[in-house]
């Protein structure tokens, strides 16, 4: 399981590790982040292996409500920075919390999925 898994870089090696038959689960809350993850999974022939859930994680289930930040905190420098998908200046969105005035969200627990196992969870800040 892979929680925050942005574009898919610890999913997808994770995918091809539990092979056919394997199953990662991964949550990302952000639409836009979250379409490349998809993408990223079709171009690197994992898809059948992933699960996307469109969730944050959190200690209890909210379905609406909730939003992003429209701001983060840039790393290295801890200049506050308006999240902007259209802009051509790199941005990490990892850094991108609970907050006011961006997109609507939903959280979810564990939990809720009621998994018979898991062998392995990564947990983004």
């Amino acid at each position: 399981m892979d929680v925050g898994g942005n574009v898919g870089t610890v999913a997808i090696p994770l995918a091809r590790a539990v092979g056919p038959t394997g199953k990662v689960l991964v949550f990302e809350p952000q639409t836009v982040i979250r379409e490349i993850l998809i993408e990223n999974m079709k171009i690197n022939h994992v898809k059948k292996q992933m699960v996307v859930y469109d969730y944050a994680v959190g200690h209890v289930n909210v379905s609406k409500g909730m939003t992003l930040a429209k701001e983060y905190i840039e790393p290295g420098s801890g200049t506050k920075v308006e999240v902007d998908y259209e802009s051509e200046r790199p941005f990490t969105s990892g850094g991108v919390g609970l907050g006011v005035g961006g997109e609507q969200i939903k959280m979810t627990t564990i939990d809720t999925l009621r998994l018979d196992r898991l062998d392995l969870l990564k947990v983004s800040k």
